[in-house]
């Protein structure tokens, strides 16, 4: 399984990615599973530094091998 994960960005991210002659060669982005980390309402990776990077320690996880998950992420985000 080729995949990514990249940093989420203001406006528009994929079409961002999608543009970006640099990513339309990465193989990942060419077969749709591009994973754009959770920025709302509070980045999960990266800003603000905060408690939300507990629940994005998850995350990778759960998009990457959703099958292989133990547990739902949307309901361990509501919980959370």
């Amino acid at each position: 399984m080729r995949a990514a994960m990249v940093k989420r960005v203001s406006r528009g991210p994929r079409v961002y990615y999608a543009r970006d002659p640099l990513w339309s060669n990465v193989a990942a982005m060419r077969a749709g599973r591009l994973h754009l980390s959770p920025g709302v309402p509070f980045g999960w990776a990266d800003l603000p530094p905060s408690i939300n990077r507990l629940i994005g320690l998850r995350w990778p996880a759960c998009a990457l091998y959703p099958s292989d998950s133990p547990e739902d992420l949307h309901g361990a985000v509501q919980d959370f």
